[in-house]
């Protein structure tokens, strides 16, 4: 047992005794050689975006966002540009003729590109890339950034005899602001990520801001508050390392395959509602078949006897009153049940394609003002609740995100059940209130009308299932199982609280503004 227990331990003590003894190591090497420091840190980093790279464009098949394509094909053009700072700062002696200064732009164009990638890879969302024109992109703009320092030397000093130049100075800022526009974003969309990745990522963003504001106060290339920087920038690729290389192969379904999980669940979902839907066809359209076929029997047996009559040697009175019934009475009762039968499945079949075409409306997702849209659905209605007697009101409801056309539906389908269903013996009454909570917004839809049994309460939201039984209320029963696909279909939820003589609650959550 405590050798099972001991992995766990390390893995969650380890890194607070390594590095802290990583950090004095390397303080040690900057006092005895400061050149050997920048270097070991600095590769560190190349390693480690290029990893980075090299995990996101082998894993590209299989993803179904472009978070994580995009930063490494970044990754990889930010660790070439710290390549090459690194092969240019002042000491390993390969750009003689630049001085200080090509080391420091370079430096400053590679976090520019680090900074503005971490604040876009977040607004792709669940967008597919197209990899090799981002490659293409980002090869573009490298070349650029090279030749402008190498060859055409247009790009700002950023060091000069007097030290950091204002131009250097103010850049670190602008990158400083811009990852902190990142972190904003990241946490905004935080649904699209799994929660220890999204914490190691804001993590190592805050690491790299704190870095640059290091870098920005530095007055001597090998001074303190410069080392200071490079220790932040290698404690923030490490945390990018523990999200995106080592979450990746540890929880391949956070990272490399957490969409495909989330499809299989969609899958699953779908097939119990395949089988759902089969029982349902069974049943409620085998019981008018089952009818079809016993009525078409008994025409036949009509017929039959009919025909047994006619082929009499006389007919009396009796034998022709027999047929005149069989003729004037069964065989029309039976194809006016038949009617009646054909009737109702087509109904069924009607139903059924009104269900199934929910899945494959486009969505149209928007900020909805809530307070607008039931406005207007109650608007629709008020002629009916007049009728009915009922007073119908409105709270201050919070915005959510949404389809406004499928939304209008889902609040128009529960108000009009509210109304069906309200109890005769006394005035009506209907509410409708929201809240937030936390990244979601609650919405109640209350009466006070004849409620619904405890068992009911799922089987509400089946196809073709009533509230009651009672014939003065119309409808097939597909009002609520509509409501649910179309409140499911934005990853929401719905559900009642309800008792008989006690009135009926639903309750509706969307994702919130």
């Amino acid at each position: 047992m405590e050798s099972e227990k001991r992995p766990g331990t390390w893995e969650k003590r380890g890194p607070w005794l390594v590095v802290p003894a990583i950090a004095i190591g390397l303080h040690l090497i900057g006092v005895g050689n400061y050149l050997v420091f920048h270097t070991i840190v600095e590769v560190f980093s190349i390693v480690v975006a290029s990893a980075i790279f090299m995990l996101a464009w082998n894993s590209r098949a299989v993803r179904q966002t472009g978070y994580l394509l995009f930063l490494g094909i970044a990754y990889l053009f930010v660790a070439a540009i710290d390549l090459t700072h690194t092969l240019a700062y002042e000491g390993v002696g390969i750009f003689k003729q630049h001085g200080p200064d090509l080391a420091t732009q370079l430096w400053i164009g590679a976090r520019y590109m680090e900074s503005l990638s971490l604040l876009a890879a977040p607004l792709l969302g669940r967008r597919r890339l197209r990899a090799e024109w981002v490659f293409a992109c980002f090869a573009v703009l490298t070349a650029c950034l090279l030749v402008s320092t190498f060859h055409w030397r247009v790009f700002p000093t950023c060091y000069d005899e007097d030290g950091l130049t204002l131009f250097k100075k103010l850049s670190e800022l602008v990158i400083s602001a811009v990852l902190i526009g990142a972190i904003v974003l990241l946490v905004k969309r935080r649904s699209q990520f799994d929660p220890g990745v999204l914490r190691l990522i804001v993590a190592s963003v805050v690491l790299t801001v704190i870095s640059e504001l290091s870098f920005a106060l530095y007055r001597d290339v090998y001074g303190i508050t410069n080392e200071l920087g490079h220790m932040l920038k290698l404690a923030s690729f490490y945390l990018i390392y523990r999200a995106v290389i080592q979450t990746g192969i540890r929880k391949p379904y956070a990272v490399l395959l957490r969409d495909l999980k989330k499809s299989n669940d969609s899958l699953e979902l779908k097939n119990r509602e395949l089988q759902r839907f089969a029982r349902i066809i069974r049943h409620d359209l085998g019981n008018p078949l089952f009818s079809v076929e016993a009525l078409a029997k008994c025409i036949e047996s009509y017929c039959g006897r009919a025909s047994e009559t006619m082929d009499a040697p006389r007919l009396d009175r009796k034998r022709k009153d027999a047929i005149r019934t069989v003729l004037q009475s069964d065989i029309p009762n039976s194809v006016e049940s038949i009617q009646e039968s054909v009737e109702l499945m087509k109904k069924l079949l009607e139903g059924l394609r009104q269900v199934a075409a929910v899945g494959h409306r486009p969505l149209q997702i928007t900020q909805v003002d809530m307070n607008r849209l039931l406005k207007q659905v109650t608007a629709s209605m008020d002629a009916r609740a007049a009728q009915a007697g009922a007073s119908v009101r409105v709270g201050d409801l919070p915005a959510c995100q949404g389809d406004l056309v499928q939304l209008n539906e889902v609040f128009s389908n529960l108000l009009d059940n509210a109304l069906k269903y309200l109890d005769p013996e006394r005035p009506g009454r209907i509410s409708i209130v929201g809240r937030r909570e936390g990244a979601m917004s609650v919405y109640t839809v209350e009466d006070n009308g004849v409620g619904i049994a405890h068992g009911q309460h799922e089987r509400v939201f089946e196809i073709f299932q009533r509230l009651n039984v009672d014939d003065r209320v119309d409808g097939e029963g597909l009002g609520l199982s509509i409501v649910r696909r179309l409140v499911e279909r934005h990853h929401g939820r719905i559900w009642l609280e309800s008792a008989p003589g006690r009135g009926t609650r639903f309750f509706v959550v969307l994702p919130s503004v």
